[in-house]
């Protein structure tokens, strides 16, 4: 009976160990589900989810756009801090009288993006100035439009 009484007690410690093991683990999950919920959310874009299941609008204009037959030239001032823009319709003659909207962006965050204003330099060239805006890669986006037509051009430019 000694040996039974004795193999008993010992090996009592076993379920407290799994327990304890199990304590730790929840303890833990515990921890990192209050970090989580604290902690930023890891999103810079609101509403993404309605972006997304807009896609299908954004093909559409798109296609309306390559009919269009507009390309831009897109280039840095060598004169200053500006970007210049060229416009042209499908048979190359300038797009004149176009409305420009621009934004500078940077692909990582919103909190340094920038809205550019372009005004008129030319036949179909259009300039907008870059001042207080740091040297790095950037997402250059322009919305031209000119009556019921709109073309929208986006392409990464270093500024140095």
């Amino acid at each position: 009976m000694t040996n039974a009484a004795e193999n008993s007690r010992s090996t009592r410690w076993i379920p407290y160990a799994f327990f304890g093991v199990f304590l730790c683990f929840l303890i833990a999950d515990v921890f990192f589900v209050a970090l989580a919920v604290r902690s930023d959310p890891g999103t810079d874009t609101a509403n993404a989810f309605e972006k997304g299941i807009a896609h299908n609008a954004l093909l559409k204009r798109a296609e309306a756009q390559k009919a269009l037959g507009w390309k831009a030239g897109i280039e840095l001032a060598e004169d200053g801090p500006a970007v210049i823009l060229t416009l042209v319709d499908g048979e190359g003659r300038p797009v004149a009288d176009a409305d420009l909207a621009g934004r500078l962006a940077r692909r990582t965050t919103d909190r340094s993006d920038r809205t550019l204003f372009f005004a008129p330099a030319g036949a179909g060239v259009y300039r907008a100035e870059l001042t207080g805006i740091e040297d790095g890669l950037w997402e250059l986006a322009v919305l031209a439009t000119r009556g019921a037509d709109s073309f929208q051009v986006v392409e990464r430019v270093v500024l140095k």
